[in-house]
């Protein structure tokens, strides 16, 4: 079976400790995680983890976990 650019080994992420060759979590290996911040008693939350990052998918998908809108990055 072929693999597609995903695959790509030159791929590169914006995350630098997911380039790092040890790194478990490459731009070609994103598991999905259960987190919430070290030290925080906040409910478990969905993420992505690259390299020694977690990309939070309840920040991504606009919502706050209330149910409001989060704001816009500046631009």
């Amino acid at each position: 079976m072929p693999l597609d650019s995903t695959n790509d080994p030159q791929k590169k992420s914006w995350v630098g400790a997911a380039n790092v060759p040890q790194s478990d979590f490459p731009i070609q290996n994103l598991p999905f995680a259960v987190f919430r911040r070290r030290g925080s008693d906040e409910p478990f939350r969905g993420g992505i983890a690259i390299g020694d990052q977690v990309l939070d998918l309840r920040l991504l998908s606009g919502e706050a976990g209330d149910g409001t809108p989060t704001p816009a990055p500046p631009s």
